[in-house]
Order: structure tokens, then sequence, then C-alpha cells
């Protein structure tokens, strides 16, 4: 949904991304790389974004840091 043309409504947004958080805690190296990146893509207004999300993107991050290198989440 973050990488196509189609609008999504903003309620739905934070609906996924109140979801992703509850769940972020099981989250694994490349299902942090995809979060991020779809973060990353310009079609999710950022208020919309809660601060406990980034944060525990950073938290994982740190935690798989083998698995890939912050170039690539820059």
């Amino acid at each position: 949904m973050a990488m196509n043309n189609k609008r999504v409504a903003d309620p739905v947004w934070k609906d996924i991304l109140d979801s992703i958080l509850s769940k972020i805690d099981k989250a694994e190296a490349k299902d942090t790389f995809y979060i991020c990146m779809a973060l990353g893509g310009g079609r999710i207004i950022p208020s919309l974004i809660n601060t406990d999300l980034y944060y525990t993107l950073y938290l994982n991050c740190v935690k798989h840091i083998s698995d890939f290198d912050l170039y690539q989440l820059s």
C-alpha cells in the first residue's frame, strides 16, 4: 500500500501503523527493513506515525545491525 499510487485514507494508515506497533516486537530484520522503506516513501503523513514506532524501529535496527547496515536504511 505504501509503494503504489492509490490514495489511502488517513484513518486506514493510522490503523495499520497501530497494528504494526502492537506486533513489532516479533519483527525480524527483513520486516524492519520493509517497514522503514514504507515509512520513507512519502505516502504516509508523518503526523500519523507514532513516535513509539520510530523508537521501536530504532531498537530493532540496533538488534539486527549485523543483518543490514545503516546505509540501506538511510
